[in-house]
């Protein structure tokens, strides 16, 4: 997880219930971003507080439903099933194995099908229920118990804690805002510093809360500072250094005065074999991929999305150096690259690009900037050419086809226009789309299908008030987030069958992809295909290249990329 993977938990009925109980205290005790810990039961939302009858018997939709969270290496997926062979619950700890996700099996009975589909089983036995059949009773209360230590555990791990105490959590009411200043008391004892100060002080309330507003009122930046004597903006860069671990942090200082006192120097950490390395800042996540001088993968890491177009460049800067030292497991300076790739969005402009270039070789320590290269994020995957003319399609949240030259020059682009006129055949045409036909049957201007019935539970809505609210509610991001997640909805009902509508807004979707790929494909081509969309679902895949088929293309070899930035990072050496 301090690679940026995910905690998950999967289940139905009251077991999907506790998952999301658990995944949701994470962030006001832990200050976790919300994507960290998830829970997921089956119906979505909507079943939370009415039960959705009849889902958990589908092994199909347990592994449709995943494709959601794009489960990596990274990710621990937590399946939660009290009797041990609820088919939702096995669907989508198999498509976690497909995506090579740790898989966790949580079960109240032995030799079951849970147990040999996952990596490690928890079995508690809790004895018959007073109630026979209703696992809501001791098996939930023992599911609970068993989340509340595994999200613990996992917590301390990730150094959320110091001690026993809390030092991570979120004062955002006046019952934390006191915990959070009797925890910082706690931690300290009577006596500290103010930041930048090494002036020893007695910490009152007062002083304490003079401390953390200048923290921003974090607890254990508050801890670190008062303990320390260090500036904010230091101790922030000595808690990254640290990964985020106040004991870690605290040693590390310690140390450093310790041999500041014997007047000796500090003891270099090891460096880092990192030679080549390649960051793919997408559209929801940052990803990086360092490998040493002879190609073997040193590390990888993703951190939430942060790209060139979107963000402040000193805040851009700040977390490519932090998914860096994720990357090559890095401490002190950054390794001594041979070779550095950064693709992002917004790094069409020439201008962008060199302007890019001057700050990174100042991160990179690089005088030579030759060794950096810096293009859209969309070049990444052209690497998976491998050095010949070719074509790349992407469909994920948006869509793009580009040509490319054995030199890796664009030779010709169709498409990426963005989603208010263009991103034909990706996530979010195929999302509105679905929104397009329940609006058709609030209106009653057609009859209800499956695919409408989804949608409106996964938006949680009954009439035209709700449903019209859930689609403009929030900002643009937010709102483009919940309509492209719905491709996944048609997709699931297209491949269960017997949603005419859904089959019918795909064939339409992969029709319109298809021509925007037509326009830079030749015939015997290589053809790269990238995009969550179109490498997370095999049947949407295929519907693409029958549809070019028939079209009359025929393709010499395809290549699918769900790692962009491994290829890239193979491709340096």
């Amino acid at each position: 997880m301090l690679a940026g993977g995910r905690l998950i938990y999967v289940g139905c009925g009251t077991s999907g219930r506790l998952g999301v109980v658990d995944a949701s205290e994470c962030p006001p005790t832990y200050s976790t971003d919300p994507d960290q810990v998830i829970g997921w039961m089956a119906g979505g939302d909507a079943a939370i507080r009415k039960a959705a009858e009849g889902v958990e018997d589908s092994f199909e939709k347990g592994d449709y439903d995943m494709e959601q969270f794009s489960l990596t290496e990274n990710d621990t997926l937590v399946g939660i099933a009290a009797s041990g062979r609820t088919p939702y619950v096995l669907g989508s700890v198999a498509h976690a194995k497909k995506r090579h996700a740790l898989t966790v099996g949580i079960s109240f009975n032995k030799g079951i099908a849970l147990e040999e589909a996952v990596d490690i089983m928890i079995s508690p036995v809790c004895g018959p229920e007073v109630v026979t059949g209703s696992t809501r009773m001791k098996a939930g209360t023992a599911t609970k118990l068993v989340l509340n230590m595994l999200s613990t555990g996992v917590m301390i791990r990730l150094g959320k804690t110091l001690g026993n105490l809390m030092v991570d959590v979120k004062a955002s009411n006046e019952k934390l805002i006191a915990r959070s200043r009797r925890i910082v008391k706690m931690a300290v004892g009577s006596e500290g510093h103010l930041p930048g100060s090494q002036d020893i002080i007695v910490m009152d309330d007062a002083k304490i809360d003079q401390l953390m507003q200048a923290c921003n009122g974090q607890v254990k930046l508050s801890i670190l500072v008062c303990m320390t004597g260090l500036s904010v903006a230091d101790a922030i860069l000595l808690l990254e250094r640290n990964n985020g671990v106040l004991r870690s942090a605290l040693q590390e200082q310690k140390q450093l005065q310790v041999s500041t006192a014997n007047g000796t120097e500090e003891e270099k950490p090891l460096e880092s074999k990192a030679r080549y390395i390649a960051i793919d800042c997408g559209g929801t996540k940052m990803a990086a991929v360092s490998l040493d001088e002879s190609g073997n993968v040193v590390g990888q890491s993703n951190i939430p999305s942060t790209n060139f177009a979107t963000t402040p460049l000193s805040v851009f800067i700040s977390n490519i150096e932090k998914v860096t030292r994720l990357a090559c497991n890095s401490v002190g300076s950054l390794p001594n690259f041979e070779a550095i790739w950064i693709g992002s969005a917004g790094c069409d402009a020439i201008e962008s690009q060199n302007h890019l270039k001057q700050e990174l070789a100042k991160l990179f320590s690089v005088i030579d900037d030759s060794k950096i290269r810096v293009t859209n994020d969309v070049d990444l995957l052209a690497s998976g050419l491998g050095g010949k003319e070719g074509a790349v399609l992407i469909a994920g949240t948006g869509s793009i086809a580009i040509r490319y030259a054995d030199s890796g020059e664009r030779i010709r682009r169709s498409g990426g226009l963005g989603y208010l006129v263009g991103d034909e055949g990706s996530g979010w045409d195929i999302g509105r789309a679905a929104i397009q036909h329940t609006g058709s049957v609030i209106d009653e201007r057609c009859s209800p299908t499956e695919l409408s019935k989804r949608v409106l539970s996964e938006l949680g809505c009954t009439d035209r008030v709700q449903f019209i609210k859930s689609i403009y509610d929030g900002d643009e991001s937010s709102r483009k987030a919940r309509i492209v997640k719905l491709a996944q909805i048609v997709l699931a009902c297209a491949q269960e069958g017997g949603c005419t509508t859904s089959l019918e807004i795909l064939t339409h979707a992969a029709t319109n992809l298809s021509r925007i790929a037509q326009y830079v494909i030749q015939q015997g081509d290589t053809l790269v295909l990238g995009g969550g969309l179109l490498t997370g679902s095999s049947f949407y895949q295929e519907s693409v290249i029958q549809t070019l088929t028939k079209e009359g293309i025929s393709l010499d070899k395809l290549v699918v990329v769900d790692n962009a930035a491994m290829s890239a990072a193979l491709s340096l050496l």
